[in-house]
């Protein structure tokens, strides 16, 4: 009874919380995802040209630039940016990933470099690691950073990471994986003590993040949202929204981080549900 109570307790405060910072629309409540369902290639051709539709449109799809795909598996963002651009223009890439990816025939305007970004603590020693490739270091006056679902804490190290560095024009990051997150490594731990929220506190709210609505999977039909529904007396539907709105908040605070940093930064939703449940984006760029 007392964990129900405290349960009950903390929805309350993430609602108010929701309601005072305002401009969360981006986490409303999905559309119908529609049919037929997207295939795996079209999901990810529509993720890419979302991303340099933002760069486009915040002025930061420029020739001369570094791009800086972070988690970039395979390097579909970074190609549907390069489509983008017109053709040998002199815009390089610098792709960034936990495994050693790439291939013989990859493009010359192409650097990947296999790095843990939980690990990296500055743009020069990303840098580093990248020349140490046997390449030259990556130099560009302006570099945009884009992020497709990298997962975790390794979004807020690449907030502190690429916030604070006056060459990055712009910052996208399509946020996964809320449920990962630590308040150790979390970026902006002030932005929820101020909204009083604690430790344990922001962990329930990270495990809340998963009730956001699924892709093809009704709330009466998933386990975590059913369990969460016995705790907190909401209805399965409503505990979805509370999946989200957590969701929200996390971002909120990411927001505030750029901000903090000298960026401005808002929430977006750069593709549908249909496409992702993951859709909501961080866009942040330098005045």
């Amino acid at each position: 009874a007392v964990m129900a109570d405290d349960a009950r307790d903390l929805v309350l405060r993430i609602s108010k919380a929701v309601s005072a910072i305002g401009g969360l629309q981006a986490y409303d409540a999905p559309d119908p995802e529609g049919d037929p369902s997207p295939t795996d290639l079209q999901r990810r051709m529509a993720q890419g040209d979302a991303f340099a539709l933002a760069l486009r449109r915040l002025g930061a799809l420029t020739p001369a630039s570094l791009y800086v795909d972070l988690g970039a598996g395979s390097g579909h963002v970074a190609h549907r940016i390069r489509s983008a651009l017109p053709a040998e223009c002199g815009a390089r890439f610098l792709l960034v990933d936990q495994q050693e990816r790439g291939s013989p025939g990859e493009a010359a305007d192409v650097l990947r470099v296999q790095a843990d970004m939980d690990k990296i603590t500055s743009w020069p020693m990303l840098q580093a690691l990248a020349g140490d490739g046997g390449g030259p270091a990556p130099e560009a006056e302006e570099v945009a950073v884009v992020a497709n679902h990298l997962c975790g804490s390794a979004i807020d190290r690449s907030i502190d990471v690429f916030g604070a560095e006056p060459r990055v024009r712009a910052f996208l990051a399509a946020t996964c994986c809320h449920d990962r997150l630590r308040w150790e490594s979390y970026c902006n731990r002030p932005f929820f003590e101020r909204l009083g929220f604690n430790r344990e506190d922001f962990h329930r709210m990270a495990a809340w993040t998963a009730l956001a609505p699924r892709r093809n999977r009704p709330p009466e039909d998933r386990v975590k949202v059913l369990a969460a529904s016995d705790l907190t007396g909401l209805p399965p539907a409503a505990c979805e929204r509370l999946g989200l709105s957590c969701r929200a908040l996390v971002d909120a605070g990411r927001c505030a981080r750029l901000a903090d940093l000298g960026m401005r930064a808002e929430l977006a939703k750069h593709v549908s549900f249909r496409m992702t449940a993951d859709n909501v984006m961080i866009k942040a760029w330098r005045p």
